[in-house]
């Protein structure tokens, strides 16, 4: 066995998704992001629990206060196609695998009927700023060794990113002094100078009262730089931001299934009780804390209406879960939604589809089936029809199609790369589209195996191995080189 094929079997190992999706490796890019298209159509068919024209009225307030006026209204377009690009976690400005799969997703928007230049992404935005695909701020994969991460924030606290102070201009001259001390002297450093001076020193940057509001900006700014005026733009609008509005009155309304799942003592029992197939309760997923440092700690339901949880200090929490005590909480960001209760409110309430990654997959059919038995040992079979009608396996966060190579080593290509050789959007669209599907998992390699296997159980020099290994084995995908 080669060695891609080597690291790719150890992945399918460690994700019963990726298995799946082997059966499928000669299918092209193109014929995969049809398949995702018709999922959607196909959610779209189900007669949804609610109307989701108050979730599309919210996200054109969030994109009005974010973007010029004709940018957001094609973003709120984008969103009425009804999918969501949610695998993201903001990513997409910093992270080869996540910028890749945004461009992905817009050319899946089309086969939706969707039509403008405006890619609206709706990333979450509690992931903490640590994570593989955020790296605190840049992260180029220009190295034939490792993931060369140039975070913009210091390593602590462990911030998550909806509760992120905004990047200033102290931070951007700390990121120069330390990342760029060479004088620009090579392709990588000069990319990276290119988009702090144009992107992140722009006023509608630093004029942002919170980083999930810098990011809308940041990729606005970034995709200009890449592809000009006349080229896609990423619309970043992240779900919570989206979605807190909407529940704090549903809450306060009470007239909503979340509602119902907490007030009720016989649905709220049945969630406390219901295990979920690999482990765990949906009680366990409904809201996450925030401590006064912005790091979320979670939170699990108890049959008494209790959010009770331990935070990083290892203090004790236990938080009312009556309307009144969560929209006070949810309105100062002191608490959260938790993966299922956003789920529940834009995907399996308003039939709006989310189309995800490898984790996705796995775990939201895993939400599907546990609130469907609670819903089926109440007797609400109409609710528990419609939800389980919904196809919750789209996928689209992983392959990958544009690499940069340097001297004997190829890598995927983010915007730092993209940046060194500026491609058109359509010429990256004709490699996608012609790549398959199977191969585009291998380009993705690096990302895959860190995010799958831990540190510990990773074998010796495996980023090296797979960038020699990915060396002129495609060639054609290749769209910038170095150093």
């Amino acid at each position: 066995m080669d060695t891609l094929n080597h690291f790719l079997e150890i992945c399918y190992g460690h994700s019963p998704t990726l298995r799946v999706y082997s059966t499928w490796e000669s299918m092209t890019l193109d014929a995969f992001l049809e398949l995702q298209a018709e999922k959607v159509a196909g959610n779209q068919r189900i007669p949804p629990l609610l109307d989701p024209e108050d979730f599309y009225t919210q996200a054109e307030a969030v994109a009005a206060a974010r973007l010029q006026s004709d940018i957001a209204a094609q973003a709120v377009q984008g969103i009425r196609t009804g999918a969501l690009c949610t695998a993201d976690h903001h990513g997409g400005i910093f992270c080869a695998q996540t910028f890749q799969t945004d461009l992905l997703f817009g050319d899946l928007l089309r086969r939706l009927g969707y039509r403008e230049n405006v890619l609206p992404i709706a990333p979450g935005a509690q992931v903490e700023m640590d994570s593989s695909t955020y790296a605190r701020g840049i992260l180029s994969y220009a190295s034939p060794d490792n993931l060369v991460r140039m975070p913009i924030f210091p390593d602590k606290p462990a911030l998550q990113a909806s509760c992120a102070p905004p990047i200033n201009t102290a931070l951007l001259r700390h990121f120069r002094g330390r990342f760029l001390t060479k004088k620009w002297l090579n392709k990588v450093d000069r990319a990276v100078n290119a988009f702090i001076t144009e992107v992140y020193e722009s006023e509608p940057v630093l004029a942002s009262p919170r980083f999930d509001e810098q990011v809308t900006c940041i990729g606005v700014g970034l995709s200009r730089e890449l592809f000009g005026e006349n080229g896609p733009i990423l619309a970043y609008l992240d779900l919570e931001s989206m979605i807190l509005p909407l529940l704090i009155r549903e809450l306060s309304e009470g007239n909503t299934l979340l509602a119902a799942l907490l007030r009720d003592e016989r649905l709220r029992a049945g969630v406390v009780q219901t295990p979920l197939s690999g482990g765990g309760h949906l009680a366990d997923f409904f809201f996450r804390g925030v401590d006064e440092k912005g790091r979320k700690f979670r939170l699990t339901l108890n049959e008494d209406n209790i959010l009770t949880g331990t935070d990083w200090r290892g203090v004790s929490h236990a938080i009312p879960a009556d309307a009144e005590s969560l929209c006070s909480l949810l309105a100062q960001r002191k608490l959260m939604p938790g993966i299922l209760t956003m789920a529940l409110t834009t995907f399996f309430e308003r039939g709006i589809s989310w189309l995800g990654g490898v984790f996705q997959t796995i775990y939201l059919p895993k939400y599907q089936q546990g609130l469907v038995s609670v819903l089926k040992q109440r007797g609400m079979d109409h609710e528990a029809t419609v939800i389980g009608g919904y196809d919750c396996t789209g996928y689209i966060c992983g392959p990958m199609y544009a690499l940069y190579q340097g001297s004997g080593y190829t890598t995927a290509a983010g915007p730092v790369e993209l940046r060194i050789s500026q491609p058109s959007y359509g010429y990256l669209m004709d490699i996608m589209r012609r790549t398959r599907l199977g191969d585009a998992h291998r380009m993705g390699l690096h990302i895959m195996y860190s995010d799958l296997v831990g540190k510990g159980a990773r074998e010796e020099n495996w980023y090296r191995r797979i960038a020699e290994a990915l060396n002129d084995r495609y060639p054609e995908n290749v769209i910038a080189y170095g150093p």
